[in-house]
């Protein structure tokens, strides 16, 4: 990630068994979805079952667009 090879939310969600990214990243994700909708925006989409649209009014494009940038400014600025 540090060279800007940010994982899509397609490439998280796959099987678990193959990949192990998802449970490197999963606190990342937490702590940008608090950051920017707070601990009820982030309660939502777990009870949304990840459904971004439905939980956070965003596409997973826009969702990826903006963690990227997120993590940017957070982390590697």
């Amino acid at each position: 990630m540090v060279r800007g090879a940010y994982p899509t939310l397609q490439q998280l969600n796959a099987d678990v068994n193959s990949s192990q990214q998802i449970y490197q990243l999963g606190y990342v994700l937490g702590e940008f979805v608090t950051a920017r909708w707070g601990q009820e925006g982030f309660v939502r989409l777990i009870q949304a079952n990840g459904d971004l649209p439905g939980a956070l009014g965003i596409s997973p494009t826009e969702f990826e667009t903006a963690w990227s940038a997120w993590i940017r400014s957070r982390y590697l600025s």
